[in-house]
């Protein structure tokens, strides 16, 4: 019976260690693929963090036509470039 369990334990750990290699690799694939400049998509709360403002000033900036949106299901996200842009114009 001893054997047995650690028998399921090696079995747990080979799983958890291959889990981490296996997410190790799909990181180092998402670095490697080229992104072109500006289409890096963010959340609103990545808009509102990378112009130090709140989410809400995000929304209302959105809804007044400052800043485009992009809509994908029932969620919004800013391009990086548009987030620049709208950056500029703001302190112009």
């Amino acid at each position: 019976m001893q054997n047995l369990s650690i028998s399921l334990l090696d079995q747990q750990s080979f799983k958890e260690a291959l889990i981490e290699e296996i997410k190790e690799i799909l990181e180092a694939f998402k670095d490697g693929i080229p992104q072109a400049e500006g289409t890096q998509l963010l959340t609103r709360e990545e808009a509102a963090k990378a112009l130090k403002v709140s989410p809400i000033t995000i929304y209302r900036w959105t809804k007044e036509g400052r800043i485009p949106c992009y809509g994908l299901g029932n969620r919004v996200y800013y391009k990086h470039h548009d987030i620049q842009e709208a950056l500029i114009q703001i302190n112009s």
